[in-house]
């Protein structure tokens, strides 16, 4: 008697994947073109790493960034294609700048809308970062304090110079006089989020002086995970741990921001 309600039921179910498989199917299909046509030159030649050594076949350059690291990857590609250049990670194909200036015209002066931002929603909402039109302008004008040139000078610049100081005098010290390879780039990156966390949170998290605690460990996966998504979708399903992994590290980074809130003129939602 049961059967009819059974069979209706298990239909339904099975109609969820089926769907979404679909869906994805369909968007790798059109990243695919977009990554075709943008490869063969008929939008005017736009760079992109198109070559077998860089670009999957299905996963496209999204694969060299899991591997390599996102700022490592993106860096590759800035200094062998310039400011701007497009690449594709499974099912989208996106725009990268570079250049300070270019990122300015196209994020202040034009304000175009933004891509989706859907592997960092769950990270910072409707904010500064994934907004655009007036709802941009709104968030951007509650933040501005963060801008003036008085908080520059008294907070983020002497942080810059003291979190550079040490760098210079203990890390690059320390390897000169053992001989050791330093990573420049892991080590201005760290300088970079301390400088964040100091003057926009309130917080030092000690990425320079401590870089194997627990809450830089924490710190990095809550940043890292959704550039991984980003061109990776089916992340969060095969990558179950690492998953687990953010979702508990994303409740910490949300309660030192509670924490934090209210210290500084960059403590505040509408980022």
């Amino acid at each position: 008697m049961n059967s009819p309600v059974a069979a209706a039921t298990a239909l339904a179910v099975l109609a969820v994947p089926v769907y979404y498989g679909g869906k994805l199917v369909t968007s790798i299909t059109g990243a695919k073109t977009a990554e075709r046509v943008i490869s063969t030159g008929a939008l005017g030649g736009m760079p992109m790493p198109h070559d077998a050594a860089s670009s999957h076949w299905l996963w496209g350059y999204g694969e060299r960034i899991a591997t390599k690291g996102m700022v490592r990857a993106f860096g590759q590609l800035a200094e062998n294609l310039g400011p701007v250049y497009v690449f594709r990670g499974l099912n989208e194909t996106m725009v990268m700048m570079s250049d300070p200036e270019i990122a300015r015209t196209v994020m202040v002066k034009l304000n175009l809308p933004k891509g989706k931002y859907d592997s960092v929603h769950e990270l910072v909402g409707d904010s500064l970062l994934t907004t655009s039109g007036e709802v941009w302008a709104h968030k951007r004008k509650a933040v501005n304090p963060a801008f003036r040139v008085s908080f520059l000078q008294t907070v983020v610049i002497p942080t810059v110079l003291e979190r550079g100081a040490y760098l210079f005098d203990t890390v690059l010290q320390s390897a000169a006089t053992s001989g050791t390879p330093v990573d420049l780039q892991e080590w201005f990156s760290r300088v970079t989020l301390d400088v964040i966390g100091i003057a926009g949170f309130g917080h030092n998290f000690d990425f320079t002086s401590h870089p194997d605690s627990s809450v830089s460990a924490m710190v990095l996966t809550v940043l890292d995970e959704p550039n991984f998504r980003a061109t990776n979708p089916l992340r969060p399903i095969l990558n179950w741990r690492e998953t687990r992994e953010y979702h508990h590290a994303l409740a910490e980074f949300r309660a030192l921001g509670g924490q934090g809130r209210g210290r500084g003129p960059c403590a505040t939602d509408e980022w």
